[in-house]
């Protein structure tokens, strides 16, 4: 086939290819926008009311909440923060909106834990508060031991790359799970976790695991390395195959 055909042919492709990525990132975008949420504590008593970000939508969004089913108007709050449920008293505000997957509160509501998916783009990835007042903060090098660089980590169509992979917290603590790495867009299936403290966001506990096996930071490192070889072994075998066909297939051209 003549170079320029084939070049228009493909050129229409990448276009279309490259329209459907933006779109793509858009609806996700669209699919992750901040939504009113609240969150009631274990003894109903309190509950915690996250304002969505941007101007009001009305109709006013209602909850019907605890045994009592108390019925709560959006429009009679204040703003975000923590809410007694007998007289909507707000006890404290809360400053900052994340959505419900990122943030994990203690039953009573005092401690919050929040997430922040772009962690690698900012200064910030993972915040604990005590009534609202900010009481650690973490960046994804402080949770990042092994491959941390960005290129490890998948890129999501919505701006971030994924360096966390799940939330979530019992009774006094908090677990983070960090992504698996990807190495050549294969995954090596290694991951770190942390169990933290609620209160305070002192890291109590970190593990490495490794295809699910927990282990030590220099096994960790041990089974990565291997699991690289073996990605670059395949990927190049692959690429070997690839190759002795593209020569092949021209020398039987030229004959």
């Amino acid at each position: 086939m003549n170079l320029g055909r084939k070049n228009s042919i493909l050129a229409p492709i990448v276009v279309v290819w490259m329209v459907l990525e933006i779109f793509s990132g858009a609806i996700e975008a669209a699919l992750l926008t901040s939504e009113s949420y609240i969150v009631l504590s274990a003894d109903e008593t309190r509950f915690l009311y996250m304002r969505g970000v941007g101007p009001p939508r009305k109709p006013w969004k209602e909850w019907t909440i605890g045994s009592q089913d108390k019925i709560i108007n959006e429009e009679t709050l204040l703003g975000s923060g923590v809410y007694e449920v007998k007289d909507l008293q707000r006890i404290h505000r809360v400053d900052r909106y994340v959505r419900d997957e990122d943030l994990e509160v203690s039953p009573d509501l005092r401690y919050f834990c929040m997430v922040n998916r772009f962690g690698m783009e900012s200064r910030e990835a993972v915040t604990f508060y005590k009534m609202g007042v900010r009481q650690r903060t973490y960046e994804c090098s402080d949770l990042l031991r092994l491959l941390s660089h960005r290129v490890f980590f998948r890129f999501s169509p919505s701006g971030y790359r994924e360096w966390i992979m799940s939330l979530d917290s019992g009774a006094s603590t908090v677990r983070i799970y960090t992504s698996t790495r990807f190495v050549c867009g294969v995954p090596i299936n290694y991951h770190e976790m942390y169990e933290l403290d609620f209160a305070s966001g002192e890291i109590l506990n970190t593990s490495y695991r490794l295809f699910g096996i927990t282990l030590s930071s220099v096994l960790a490192l041990y089974g990565i390395v291997w699991s690289i070889v073996v990605v670059a072994i395949v990927s190049g075998g692959v690429l070997c195959y690839h190759l002795g066909r593209w020569v092949t297939r021209r020398l039987m051209e030229k004959i």
